[in-house]
């Protein structure tokens, strides 16, 4: 008995030595948390490179994004003259106000409280600066989009509703087809999200809005066959015509074709930095490509293109009096890569060719392409099957009266009747 309760003491010891060590590191956990909490949101000064010049950031902590530069408007001189000490003055005043603020936030943490510069500011500037430290082109265009429905260049978070956001999205899905209102919704939702994760809501009102795409009718494209006929053909505008045709054969966008310069031709390739994905990409010149450029000059645009309405007004005239369907830019750029995609070009090599970011994308467009060459297949295989059935009747098996009439009589044994043998 007596050593029951010794064990039962003993344990009792380990219990409470254990829950006191445990309680101790919590407390020290939370501790180190607020002093963290203290200590990073903080703004830091970083001297320019010649040393003339002191920048600003906000020190959030430790991790990936989380020191945000004020912009480079935001600096102090070292050594100001009498004029910059005006400036001095100015921006010390920005910054004693925006260390105001991180006192708020720091005071906020662990409470539902939304620090009043953030619930009543521009949340279009917080916008800006998420779209600055990511490199996803569809941020940029979602936040001027988002600009474009509000028509103001002002609003606080405090007036951005779950309505708003439905708005926001159906505006999106009216303006655009296909994929592009699903994206920039998707980028906007991001936004929120983060502003939420940084006290601007105290609940995300874009959580519950989904992300939606716009169906839009397949692209029309142009196959081989058809190339030879454009190629042959005579275009009311000679430039649209090459345009077109050097398009075919680099699979580029409206807004690189239009923009190409004679310096971006290099030892028969095309090297130039993407306006939509600022990427470069080299893409070797074909014969044709080259034919189509001519002798090579020293400077200025490759083509001498009208704008972009009457470009694309030319062009599907054009298209429609030769092959009878509706050709865009971009029906062009798909074509290339379906072209490619049939000489069994690899996709990873086709991606680079057209300068998608992964081989996704250009998977997708392959993939819609080739419908038409399913459609084709499944027509060889029909016909096919077609000859493999004959016209001809079915042979006559000639049988003499004595058969059938042993052959009724077997029938009749077994009970069939008159009617039954007859039909």
């Amino acid at each position: 008995m007596e050593l029951s309760l010794i064990i039962f003491y003993l344990f009792l010891c380990v219990f409470f030595l254990r829950f006191s060590q445990n309680l101790h590191k919590f407390i020290g956990r939370a501790g180190n948390q607020n002093q963290l909490a203290h200590i990073y949101m903080k703004i830091v000064e970083r001297a320019s490179s010649d040393g003339t010049k002191n920048y600003y950031s906000i020190y959030y902590g430790i991790g990936k994004g989380q020191r945000k530069a004020l912009g480079k408007k935001i600096f102090t001189w070292v050594k100001p003259t009498d004029e910059q000490k005006s400036h001095n003055a100015q921006v010390k005043k920005i910054l004693a106000l925006k260390e105001a603020e991180l006192t708020i936030e720091e005071s906020a943490q662990g409470s539902n409280h939304l620090p009043i510069h953030k619930k009543n500011g521009n949340f279009l500037d917080f916008y800006q600066n998420y779209v600055e430290t990511h490199s996803r082109v569809h941020f940029r265009y979602s936040i001027t989009e988002f600009k474009e429905f509000l028509g103001v260049e002002s609003i606080s978070a405090s007036s951005i509703t779950e309505q708003l956001c439905i708005d926001f999205r159906n505006y999106l899905l009216k303006k655009f087809k296909g994929e592009t209102p699903l994206d920039y919704f998707i980028c906007f939702k991001a936004v929120m999200k983060q502003a939420t994760k940084e006290k601007y809501f105290s609940f995300n009102p874009a959580i519950d809005v989904k992300s939606k795409s716009n169906p839009k009718k397949e692209r029309e494209l142009i196959d081989l066959d058809e190339y030879r006929l454009l190629n042959n053909s005579i275009c009311v505008n000679p430039e649209v015509k090459r345009a077109a045709l050097f398009c075919l054969f680099t699979g580029v966008r409206w807004s690189d074709l239009k923009s190409i310069k004679w310096t971006s031709i290099r030892k028969d390739s095309l090297i130039k930095i993407q306006e939509k994905t600022k990427v470069e990409v080299t893409i070797p010149l074909v014969e044709p490509a080259l034919e189509i450029l001519g002798a090579h000059k020293k400077d200025g645009l490759v083509f001498d293109l009208p704008s972009y309405n009457q470009s694309l007004t030319i062009l599907k005239r054009w298209m429609r009096s030769l092959v009878n369907k509706l050709i865009t830019w971009h029906c062009i750029r798909h074509s290339t890569i379906v072209i490619l995609g049939d000489l069994n070009v690899p996709i990873q090599v086709i991606t680079k060719i057209v300068g998608h970011k992964n081989s996704a994308t250009t998977n997708k467009v392959y993939t819609h392409g080739t419908k038409k060459a399913i459609k084709k297949g499944m027509q060889q295989f029909n016909d096919a099957l077609k000859e493999t059935v004959t016209d001809k009747p079915i042979p006559q098996v000639n049988v003499s009266p004595k058969e059938i009439t042993e052959m009724v009589a077997a029938l009749k044994l077994v009970g069939f009747s008159d009617e039954e043998i007859q039909a």
